[in-house]
């Protein structure tokens, strides 16, 4: 199921309403904030909820989910993949905007639903949805132009991307207590945030099969996402 709102509806409201330091005012956030929690999976485990709840808990994280962007579909890499871009508002023949959000809930959406994922629990398909959502949240905060952010005055990379993503989704993993071991470890991997502490090799393999289903379905759905936000 896609967010109700259209496209073109959306993209007016967020344009009106940011503000000169590309900031959108307080009541707003907690609107797109709820619209994100909305259709995140409804884990019954507090500790699972929780999680959902602090990886969207920062201001920042729903900001630049909600920031749109311009881009021109025929120029660059946009040319492979406009057909697959869900777009309603053109500025000119070639140029449209894009809302973060949507592409990466639209690809957590095919990440659950790959033939891949048939043989996969309704739990498992919920994962890889999750993680497709959240992996494009560093390329996302660090496209803001109020957030824009390289560690170490480094320029953007693989690993500083990495070092982000786990700056941003570290406390909602700490929300995730032993008896939710397993799945931490699964997400982790997802995510391709570095483990706190390495499994055993008897673990590894048990999960082995798990990540390596869910990783091959992240990967492919967040491709699309990942190459618009990286050539930006």
């Amino acid at each position: 199921m896609t967010p109700p709102t259209s496209t073109s509806t959306l993209i007016k409201l967020l344009l009106n309403a940011l503000k000169p330091n590309h900031r959108l005012p307080a009541y707003l956030v907690v609107e797109l904030r709820q619209k994100i929690l909305q259709y995140c999976p409804q884990f019954r485990d507090p500790e699972l909820a929780s999680f959902v709840q602090t990886a969207f808990a920062l201001d920042e994280m729903v900001e630049s989910y909600f920031f749109p962007l311009l881009v021109d579909l025929a120029a660059g890499p946009y040319s492979a993949t406009a057909p697959r871009l869900k777009t309603e508002t053109r500025t000119a023949a070639t140029s449209v905007y894009l809302i973060p959000y949507e592409q990466a809930h639209l690809a957590g959406l095919s990440a659950q639903s790959m033939g891949i994922m048939r043989s996969q629990n309704p739990f498992e398909r919920q994962l890889a949805y999750l993680a497709t959502l959240l992996y494009p949240g560093a390329l996302f905060v660090n496209r803001h132009p109020a957030f824009v952010y390289c560690p170490f005055g480094l320029p953007e990379s693989q690993v500083t991307m990495r070092y982000l993503r786990h700056e941003i989704l570290d406390p909602a993993l700490k929300q995730l207590g032993p008896a939710q071991g397993d799945t931490a470890l699964i997400l982790k991997a997802l995510l391709g945030i570095n483990q706190d502490a390495h499994p055993s090799q008897a673990k590894r393999m048990a999960l082995a099969p798990q990540i390596a289903t869910l990783g091959t379905a992240v990967n492919l759905a967040k491709l699309d996402v990942s190459a618009t936000w990286n050539s930006v």
